[in-house]
């Protein structure tokens, strides 16, 4: 199934409610700097949409507090903040443990120098929660064993390093077994 691609929302500018309307017909309201839409077509009544602040002038979106590059001349709020962009990662060269924390997008493994174990990940993720662990021995085939809750999902978990060769794996969480279940593994070649 295709999405249709979207298209300007066009808006009447009225200076007070019209007195005829149909259930989700909509207008600007010019007195109030409103966006207004019908919600009961007796009599009919229009509830201004959102609240508080919204404005058709321009606003500059926030990432993660900070001034984002552009503006918008649409429907803007100007507290609108857009989500954190960067992924969490934590950044190993080596430890005989690494223990993923579950605010953790991804676990970096830079230089691996001895036999490596994956402890269940700390915390209490949720339900579809992904992680990926990218790991690279330092030059010698490494053994690896792992924590009680991860998974193989039509793969087999890995047992050792490839020597010098960066390995993914792609985990995602199942909270009904508390299970982090392996669902992509990839070598370099």
């Amino acid at each position: 199934m295709s999405i249709p691609a979207l298209s300007p929302l066009t808006l009447l500018s009225l200076a007070t409610d019209p007195s005829t309307g149909s259930v989700g017909d909509h207008y600007f309201n010019t007195a109030t700097s409103a966006i207004k839409v019908c919600t009961n077509a007796t009599g009919p009544i229009w509830a201004a949409v959102g609240s508080g602040g919204v404005s058709l002038g321009s606003a500059t979106p926030l990432v993660d507090g900070t001034a984002a590059v552009g503006t918008s001349s649409s429907a803007s709020h100007e507290d609108h903040v857009h989500p954190k962009a960067t992924p969490s990662i934590q950044t190993v060269t080596s430890s005989a443990t690494v223990t993923p924390a579950q605010t953790d997008d991804q676990v970096v493994i830079t230089a691996q120098a001895a036999g490596l174990t994956l402890a269940n990940p700390a915390g209490s993720p949720v339900q579809g929660q992904k992680l990926i662990i990218r790991s690279k021995d330092n030059g010698t085939a490494r053994a690896i064993t792992f924590g009680s809750q991860y998974r193989a999902m039509g793969n087999t978990l890995p047992t050792t390093t490839v020597v010098g060769k960066t390995t993914y794996l792609g985990l995602i969480f199942n909270s009904t077994d508390t299970k982090w279940d392996l669902v992509a593994l990839a070598q370099e070649a």
